[in-house]
């Protein structure tokens, strides 16, 4: 699977059981489609952490547990060895610190770039060069729908907090400001902007603004139980609360909290009024995670996500009906789990592209705001956009510089090993915490088997444990029926557990567990897809190249064999198997 897919599985998974005072060393076996070392990460209780080249950035990504294995293990068909060094407290809490700090840090400096991003859209728009600028939140209402049932009852409990002169008393301060020249300072920029989005969420509760129908999903499932009914009234009237008290709170980015806690309000009254769920929609606008095309390619994949999402999302409703309490976290995962079992289901009926996931954020959706005219001058402006834009150039050059993608010194491997490393202290205390030192990059170090297999050999373990993929789990369970039926198995046009897909090439025989065989099957499957290549030849102009493709790709992954390696194993989709049930 595509390392796009991987990252689909951000915010679908939940929580596992922490495993005491320990950190796992985790190694994924290679497959085809994946890097052929293989890949590394390490696992800090419920949480797993690992590296992912993207644009040329070496980024530490963050999921849960439950969800990697189903990734790696079941749905890529690559067996997972993990190697746990126990810990005392003080030095696990340095280690989930340590990683937590740096995957915020490396957020930070995003969204960073991000602001100055923006600030330059902000500009050009005050110099007409863009329509607007696109606003976090402004899109979860709809400013054409007005005096709403809902927002006549929230701008009532508003009037009936703070008086009725209140947001137009508000809306006039935030113009005033607007029509200012503005500096040229990235931080009266972001004011501005601040400002801008704020008058826009005063004008939305003045006008009584509806919730933006494109902003809201309505996930199908039985109607709401009692029991999610007796959580929603309060939690309804706890956003009323949020929504008065923040029209008078000095936080500076009250406009987007205002949007998130109004159409929330709306979503929860909605819900209330037709005993169904109306969820905010968190998934991102902008450049698709998954285009069309790659849906098209990787719809199996797509399919067994989906399955999986609708069961997390069941597994969500079944908790409530348990009492357990509706609180703002809760809530947001209710949003995460609708919308993503909705978003795969479109994407795989309307074969369109999948929006981005960003892990763990509320619902933001976008609408172009228009700046007011001010009295600057467009020279002035024009000076301010440059600055602006040579900090964006500035920040963009620090972040590749502090997280620039190598093959050889600085990728999902050695990231890791440094990352522990600055989390524990440094070198020496790490070697003190651990028993050994780490030597990250020496060697082989950089290719995640080779750096699994020293760490094994010279950490002190408490542990370890092999988690098998997918089609080793079902030969075990068929291991009674005899050797006729592994012997069957063993040829994936006679095997009833694997299926052929595009994505693993043309081959014949499975090879990971063929041990001295392994060379002599090799030539098979090179001959095999040899004879695949060759016909592909001929049928391009039918299947557009399709099947020579596929014997191209096959005969590669052959050639490891004939040495005694296995790269490939297979890989497996929503046909092979059940929807896999949601962790505990």
């Amino acid at each position: 699977m595509s390392r796009l897919l991987c990252a689909l599985l951000l915010v679908i998974g939940a929580p596992a059981g922490a495993s005491g005072g320990e950190i796992g060393f985790v190694y994924v076996e290679s497959n085809v489609g994946g890097a052929s070392g293989g890949h590394f990460a390490l696992r800090t209780g419920a949480r797993v952490y690992s590296f992912a080249a993207t644009e040329g950035l070496l980024l530490l990504e963050r999921r849960d547990w439950d969800e990697f294995v189903f990734l790696y293990a079941s749905l890529e068909n690559r067996p997972i060895h993990v190697a746990y060094v126990e810990l005392e407290p003080e030095q696990l809490r340095h280690v989930r610190d340590g990683f937590a700090g740096r995957y915020l840090a490396q957020r930070r400096a995003r969204a960073d770039l991000a602001d100055q991003r923006a600030n330059a859209a902000l500009l050009e728009a005050m110099l007409g060069e863009r329509a607007g600028v696109a606003t976090p939140g402004a899109g979860l209402l709809d400013p054409e729908s007005r005096d709403t049932d809902d927002g006549r009852t929230l701008r009532e409990q508003i009037e009936l907090a703070h008086g009725r002169e209140l947001l137009p008393a508000g809306i006039a301060r935030l113009e005033r400001r607007l029509r200012a020249p503005p500096g040229a300072s990235g931080e009266s920029l972001l004011n501005r902007r601040e400002w801008l989005a704020e008058r826009a969420a005063l004008i939305a509760l003045l006008d009584g603004q509806g919730l933006a129908s494109s902003a809201a999903v309505r996930p199908a499932g039985p109607k709401l139980s009692p029991e999610e009914i007796a959580l929603l009234a309060p939690l309804r009237a706890r956003l009323v609360e949020a929504v008065v008290e923040l029209l008078v709170s000095p936080r500076p980015d009250r406009g987007r909290a205002l949007f998130l806690a109004t159409a929330r309000h709306h979503a929860a009254s909605r819900s209330l009024q037709e005993s169904q769920w109306v969820l905010l929609d968190p998934l991102q606008d902008g450049d698709p995670l998954l285009g069309a095309d790659a849906v098209r390619r990787d719809r199996e994949e797509l399919a067994a996500l989906s399955l999986h999402a609708e069961h997390l999302w069941r597994a969500e409703r079944a908790r409530l009906e348990t009492g357990a309490p509706l609180d703002a976290r809760g809530y947001q995962r209710l949003e995460e789990r609708a919308s993503l079992m909705v978003e795969y289901r479109r994407a795989l009926a309307e074969q369109r592209a999948v929006r981005r996931v960003v892990e763990r954020q509320p619902p933001g959706r976008t609408r172009a705001l228009v700046p007011l005219a001010t009295t600057g001058q467009n020279a002035e402006l024009r000076a301010a956009l440059a600055a602006t834009r040579e900090t964006t150039a500035q920040r963009e050059d620090g972040l590749r510089r502090a997280n620039g993608y190598d093959l050889f010194h600085h990728n999902c491997a050695t990231g890791i090993i440094s990352t522990l490393e600055a989390a524990l202290g440094g070198p020496l205390h790490a070697r003190a915490a651990l028993g050994a030192e780490l030597q990250p990059g020496a060697g082989l170090g950089f290719v995640p088997f080779a750096l699994y297999a020293d760490l094994r050999e010279r950490l002190p373990l408490s542990k370890s444990e092999r988690i098998p993929s997918y089609r080793e789990r079902r030969l075990a369970e068929l291991a009674p029926e005899g050797a006729l039926v592994r012997a069957r198995e063993a040829i994936t046009l006679t095997s009833q557990i694997y299926r052929h897909r595009h994505a693993d090439g043309s081959f014949v025989l499975f090879t990971g567990d063929a041990g001295w065989a392994r060379p002599l099957y090799g030539v098979v499957n090179l001959g095999y897809a040899s004879a695949h290549t060759l016909a592909g030849v001929a049928s391009a102009p039918l299947d557009r190249g399709q099947r020579f493709e596929r014997g191209a790709r096959g005969m590669l992954f052959s050639l490891p064999e004939l040495v005694g390696l296995a790269v490939r194993k297979g890989s497996f989709d929503a046909r092979a198997f059940d929807a896999p049930q949601p962790p505990d």
